[in-house]
């Protein structure tokens, strides 16, 4: 029999011992010093109201462009933790976590910038991507923070038919969305 505490959670979470408190983030020159090492972990949501799926104008490096609402977790986090966190930050939505367990993809994206200098060094994330649908009131709520500077409602086929104007990992999360979400 194995001899540890393992508390096992949905989408193959597993916390041997005993859960230890989310760690902090790093002071930026750390931070920047460790994209040029490690992964960054992000938990990311694609938001879903009556079938079309929100897509937000990102300000900041690495792609200040159109992408998913998200980022990067702490240690300790679950994913649905880290999720509900950044829902929180970065819309102003709390959404509770027992809806933030449908996983429809994992994304390796390496980028040849950053926000954090020297930008030219760019940084390498894996985002564990979930889809969240929102009632009518929660997507009123709705609020972008300083992070993102406009955002739209896209139906998914739109998205695919009309794929050489978005990143190529958001058109996989279209067709994930099709494939996942929309049965």
């Amino acid at each position: 029999m194995y001899h540890r505490t393992v508390r096992v959670y949905p989408n193959g979470q597993y916390v041997t011992g005993e859960q230890q408190k989310p760690g902090t983030f790093l002071p930026d020159s750390t931070y920047a010093e460790a994209l040029g090492a490690l992964v960054i972990c992000c938990a990311d949501a694609v938001i879903l109201h009556q079938g079309l799926w929100l897509i937000a104008k990102r300000a900041w490096e690495p792609h200040p462009d159109w992408w998913v609402i998200g980022g990067r977790m702490r240690k300790g986090e679950l994913i649905e933790q880290a999720l509900r966190r950044n829902l929180q930050r970065e819309l102003r939505l709390d959404i509770s976590e027992d809806r933030l367990q449908n996983i429809i993809g994992y994304y390796s994206q390496i980028w040849d910038t950053r926000a954090w200098e020297p930008a030219a060094n760019g940084c390498h994330t894996f985002s564990i991507t979930t889809a969240v649908h929102l009632s009518t009131e929660e997507k009123a709520h709705i609020r972008l923070n300083e992070e993102y500077v406009d955002y739209q409602w896209i139906n998914p086929v739109y998205m695919i038919e009309n794929a050489d104007r978005f990143h190529p990992c958001l058109v996989q999360i279209a067709q994930d969305i099709l494939r996942c979400v929309q049965k």
